[in-house]
């Protein structure tokens, strides 16, 4: 959050039926330091979701044995839980981060970052 303070005019933007939106100011240290971040996080989630998927679909049969031999309380429906939020975080994360980082790249494309006191200015004219 103190990074992102940098890169604010103003602390939110209102959004009619949404909410509350933290305002950025799209310039490239802003972008670099608080748009990028959330989306290479995204990519790397859902790169180990991948593998973590493919990896319980190759080894099914050894994890069936697994669970029969072990004594824990660890169950099929507990694995098959963590896959879903597996999937969760690949099919709803990653597309909803990508389309708020295209959103703000087009909505003014990434200004040059000239100063904090020109992007307070600017940032407190901008609209949604």
């Amino acid at each position: 959050m103190a990074v992102h303070y940098t890169q604010q005019g103003h602390r939110y933007d209102l959004i009619e039926g949404f909410g509350c939106y933290p305002s950025t100011y799209v310039t490239e240290p802003g972008f670099v330091l608080v748009i990028l971040p959330p989306m290479l996080i995204a990519l790397t989630s859902a790169v180990y979701a991948c593998l973590s998927i493919q990896f319980f679909w190759r080894r099914q049969k050894d994890f069936e044995k697994f669970l029969r031999n072990s004594s824990n309380n660890m169950s099929r429906s507990t694995y098959t839980r963590l896959m879903l939020m597996a999937s969760v975080e690949l099919f709803i994360t990653l597309p909803v981060t990508t389309t708020l980082v295209i959103i703000a790249v087009k909505k003014g494309g990434i200004a040059h970052w000239v100063s904090w006191a020109d992007t307070v200015r600017l940032s407190a004219s901008d609209d949604f």
